[in-house]
């Protein structure tokens, strides 16, 4: 149930992201990073990591802060390392008000998610550069979903038009915009597939001349072993339990969206 991305890693480790970078675009999320009222396994909530590395305390760690997220990023992380990260506090929530269906949540550590929404960060451009045509990404959903869908898809073609990539002589062309919608998607993903779409992705990218290889080494180390799931079996405080869960994108992963994108592709591509 363990993937092995480690020939991969070592043979494109020039594609690594240089400390200095890493650390502006990890300065350029903390404005953006919202209070979680539930904290995750570390007890560490945004609202803490605001008060750490505000410009008014001496002693802010950043640097630290930056070399966690670095080691996130570009490093084959030590087994156990990437285990305490990528643990999830798994907690059970009623979801109706007669309290007879109940939904399990897992809860993140902050630590993992201020690694993603680096990640996020850095390969955002490149993403939309790989494939433009897959839209309504991370847009909101329900009953709103299909209408930011097919806005998505105008604003697409309007920024075709405005950046001359047809001419405008030629510009008479057919728009098919269709709504893929998979049951449990995230949770069916296999990650041996997921890996095999991200090298593929990656070797796209490669030849723009653009960089998706943070994702793919935060794959490396976070998804290539089961996730824990740590739970309370009962109200005994003591009777604390481990669930590995193998397959599917993490719930409440930052990356959830990006890496269920680029898993797609091939489907998509099918279909075109």
């Amino acid at each position: 149930r363990s993937v092995d991305w480690s020939e991969f890693i070592q043979a494109n480790s020039a594609k690594t992201v240089n400390f200095m970078t890493c650390h502006s675009k990890f300065l350029a999320v903390l404005p953006k990073l919202r209070n979680c009222v539930s904290p995750g396994p570390d007890l560490l909530t945004f609202e803490h990591v605001k008060m750490l590395t505000s410009s008014d305390n001496s002693a802010s760690p950043l640097f630290p802060f930056t070399c966690i997220i670095f080691m996130g990023i570009n490093t084959n992380l030590d087994a156990s390392l990437a285990r305490l990260w990528s643990a999830s506090n798994l907690m059970a929530f009623y979801k109706d008000s007669q309290l007879s269906k109940i939904r399990p949540i897992a809860k993140g550590s902050s630590f993992y998610k201020l690694i993603g929404k680096t990640v996020a960060a850095l390969t955002k451009d490149a993403i939309s550069e790989l494939d433009p045509a897959q839209l309504a990404i991370d847009t909101p959903a329900g009953r709103e979903a299909k209408i930011n869908g097919l806005q998505s898809v105008m604003q697409e073609c309007v920024r075709v038009y405005d950046d001359n990539l047809v001419p405008e002589d030629n510009f008479d062309f057919e728009v098919c915009a269709f709504r893929l919608d998979i049951v449990n998607c995230f949770n069916e993903i296999n990650r041996e597939q997921m890996k095999l779409a991200l090298i593929d992705a990656y070797d796209a990218c490669d030849a723009l001349d653009s960089n998706i290889f943070p994702i793919c080494s935060f794959a490396s180390n976070f998804y290539s072993s089961p996730s824990p799931l740590v739970y309370n079996a009962s109200h005994n405080s003591d009777d604390i339990r481990v669930l590995g869960s193998y397959r599917g994108v993490r719930q409440g992963c930052v990356l959830g969206g990006h890496i269920n994108a680029l898993v797609l592709r091939a489907v998509f591509n099918q279909v075109r």
